[in-house]
């Protein structure tokens, strides 16, 4: 399933990023700069990262292009599956992940610097 990310703090507007413009796999909610301005007007502070609030349009957007029957929500889930397919590939017994992980594991307990 792809993701709607709204980043709030510290490294998530970095995986935002990522998600949206690198894996492919979501879309980014962005604040809005007139809430924003509304907000501080009345005297409230909301945090979102970015300086902004992201109101339910945005969010319905969001949702409607991950979920819906477009062109965009398409290549996300396409993209989803192929990233999840090379996770589990890279899970399995030979796989790349546990290869990586036992050799690590082997030179630093036979490093004996530790």
């Amino acid at each position: 399933m792809p993701i709607v990310a709204c980043p709030l703090w510290t490294d998530q507007g970095c995986n935002a990023k990522l998600v949206q413009d690198v894996w492919k796999i979501g879309v980014r909610v962005n604040a809005s700069e007139k809430a924003c301005q509304d907000v501080w007007k009345n005297g409230a502070r909301v945090n979102t990262g970015d300086g902004g609030i992201v109101e339910r349009d945005e969010f319905e957007r969001c949702i409607e292009i991950v979920m819906g029957s477009g062109e965009e929500g398409g290549k996300l889930r396409k993209n989803t599956k192929k990233w999840s397919d090379l996770a589990k590939e890279a899970m399995k017994k030979n796989g790349s992940s546990i290869v990586n992980l036992k050799t690590y594991a082997n030179e630093f307990l036979l490093d004996g610097s530790w």
